[in-house]
């Protein structure tokens, strides 16, 4: 008996997705016994339906022999994450939908892998490029905002600043630290020169 091998298009490359039973096409295998010659009867009619068989055709599968089914179900079974298995029996790489990240003139660029047999440069940042990344995307985002939306932006954070200071001058006085005014001030001038540094 035959098995069925089901593939997928998928860019351009026929990959397999998975091994079934193939299925018989009763009318058609007996009209071909019939064809040529030889009685059908209850006693030998499900031998010579396996013996002159003709399959249903399927365009998505291919035909192939027990033998060959179970060594591909084997491959199959045995592919790692991110790999595909094609028609040729060929593994190759599947990272869809999977981050890449790679660096062009000293910046982190940061796309969506959409192709099957395309290899990332890297999926993960370690902790400091994570960081880089961050701090570049951030002041590519500042770079985007106009003027006038910037300064807004960098008073809104230095109000920020001053509650903050506030409250902490408050928490100072109540431990009875007696320079709680000063220290207040003082992380709020440091604070303020870092805000006043970022919308340069």
């Amino acid at each position: 008996m035959k098995k069925t091998i089901i593939t997928q298009t998928i860019d351009g490359h026929q990959i397999i997705t998975g091994v079934s039973e193939a299925y018989i096409d009763p009318i058609a295998t007996i009209r071909s016994i019939q064809a040529k010659g030889i009685m059908l009867n209850d006693a030998n009619k499900n031998e010579l339906l396996k013996e002159h068989a003709i399959y249903l055709n399927n365009p998505k599968a291919k035909l192939v022999s027990e033998k060959e089914a179970e060594d591909i179900k084997q491959k199959l079974d045995n592919l790692k994450e991110n790999e595909a298995l094609t028609l040729e029996l060929k593994t190759i790489p599947d990272y869809r939908n999977v981050k890449n990240y790679s660096k062009k003139d000293g910046k982190w660029i940061e796309t969506i892998i959409e192709q099957i047999g395309v290899k990332p440069t890297k999926t993960e940042l370690t902790e400091t490029e994570q960081i880089e990344f961050s701090e570049q995307k951030e002041q590519e985002r500042l770079d985007a905002l106009s003027v006038e939306d910037k300064q807004k932006e960098k008073e809104s954070m230095i109000d920020s600043l001053a509650s903050q200071a506030l409250q902490k001058e408050g928490m100072l006085r109540i431990k009875g630290i007696t320079d709680y005014e000063k220290q207040a001030k003082d992380w709020f001038d440091q604070e303020k020169i870092k805000v006043e540094k970022k919308y340069k």
